[in-house]
């Protein structure tokens, strides 16, 4: 005897599944994004390795294009210039600068005056490294010497914020006129910045020494 359909019966049946096609715009969605995204960073990547190895003003558009494999446009609509790239360059050298700074100085396990000597044996380390290059901040300044230039600007504001953070450690460690010292510990890393790889490594290591003296010198010992 056949089954009587009831209510109930109908109730408890599945229904198709409707395909509106939400699902599938939001994967082609964030397949778009993914590949914008990646194409903003290959270009970012391939520029950060040109500019640095060659200098921004020797590396054209259409080299950063063809070592990147990004389109024309993928550029202007990420960046809309090229001094814009460069700027943006230099904001993700910055980025990792001040990461490399911070594990370096190691805040959290050392006091301030040993904070200033990691400081200055991290860069006898890395102006020692035969890959380094020398400071892009000191080179991008000298590149674009307008200071209304927005690389320059870029470059200038770095070294302030070096020179305040120095600032900031040699009040901390109690130096009788910290405002000298920390210009004068800016000097040294700027001056061993600019000797890289021209004069030896033990030139390069002989920032610590120096800065050992300056701190004697402003009452701070070992």
């Amino acid at each position: 005897m056949p089954k009587k359909t009831t209510v109930l019966n109908l109730a408890m049946r599945k229904r198709p599944a409707r395909h509106t096609g939400r699902t599938s715009t939001r994967l082609v969605s964030r397949a778009v994004m993914g590949t914008a995204l990646d194409a903003r960073e290959r270009l970012l990547s391939t520029a950060r390795k040109l500019f640095y190895a060659e200098g921004p003003r020797a590396v054209g558009i259409d080299r950063v294009l063809a070592e990147s494999g990004v389109a024309k446009m993928s550029l202007y609509r990420h960046f809309g210039s090229k001094d814009a790239l460069i700027v943006a360059c230099l904001e993700a050298h910055e980025r990792d600068y001040w990461q490399l700074w911070d594990h370096n100085l190691d805040p959290e396990h050392s006091a301030p005056a040993q904070q200033i000597r990691n400081a200055m044996k991290f860069m006898a380390r890395r102006t020692s490294d035969p890959t380094y290059q020398g400071c892009i901040f000191l080179n991008t300044a000298q590149t674009f010497p307008d200071k209304s230039h927005p690389a320059h600007q870029v470059s200038v504001d770095h070294k302030r914020q070096l020179a305040a953070r120095l600032l900031k450690l040699c009040r901390a460690a109690g130096a009788i006129d910290p405002q000298a010292l920390g210009r004068q510990l800016l000097l040294l890393i700027n001056g061993t910045q600019a000797t890289a790889g021209m004069l030896g490594k033990e030139t390069q290591h002989a920032i610590v020494g120096a800065a050992d003296a300056l701190l004697r010198n402003q009452g701070i010992e070992s």
